[in-house]
């Protein structure tokens, strides 16, 4: 089997990753993280993830948009409430982004993109006004849970438009027949 990981390096290994401006290797190492680290880790490593993403504007690091709603999925994963600034920044920085990107994502990045922001309770409405369109365009790619995510996170949001309201109940009333 895998010899055990300790959280330091975890961090550590972030670390190193963000120093290195390599975000999509910071995404991976975030995807690996099981319950428990997540919760114990996620406060060690938010200053360094959020300082390489305020870079992005800059362009002096580079991030897909995929790995942008995987890491606003993993931050809301963490059970502990992050009452941080830097959650609020590194929220609205990936909000920024993503907003015009939002074709490149797929049904699964929308949803826990979406779903992420809505657990960190961070509400961005020209990002969920890009994301509902998307949404209603790719309709009939979305799996019955990603559906499901979405339409709570945008429900837990309070960014509900009757568009949007119309094209999730039509594909589940489709799923069902």
């Amino acid at each position: 089997g895998a010899v055990p990981r300790s959280g330091e390096e975890l961090v550590q290994s972030v670390r190193e990753q963000c120093q290195n401006r390599n975000l999509t290797k910071v995404v991976e190492i975030l995807r690996s993280f099981e319950d428990e680290e997540r919760e114990q880790i996620w406060p060690a490593i938010l200053e360094d993830i959020n300082a390489t993403v305020k870079e992005i504007p800059q362009k002096t690091v580079t991030l897909t948009c995929e790995d942008a709603a995987e890491m606003i999925y993993q931050l809301g994963r963490v059970h502990t409430q992050l009452k941080h600034q830097a959650v609020q920044e590194l929220s609205q920085v990936i909000s920024d982004f993503a907003r015009y990107k939002t074709e490149e994502l797929t049904p699964l990045a929308i949803s826990r993109m979406v779903w992420g922001f809505a657990h960190l309770c961070s509400r961005s409405d020209p990002l969920m006004s890009v994301v509902a369109a998307e949404v209603v365009k790719k309709i009939k790619h979305f799996k019955h849970e990603e559906l499901a995510n979405t339409a709570w996170a945008f429900a837990k949001c309070g960014l509900w438009n009757d568009q949007l309201a119309q094209t999730l109940v039509a594909q589940c009333l489709e799923g069902i027949e």
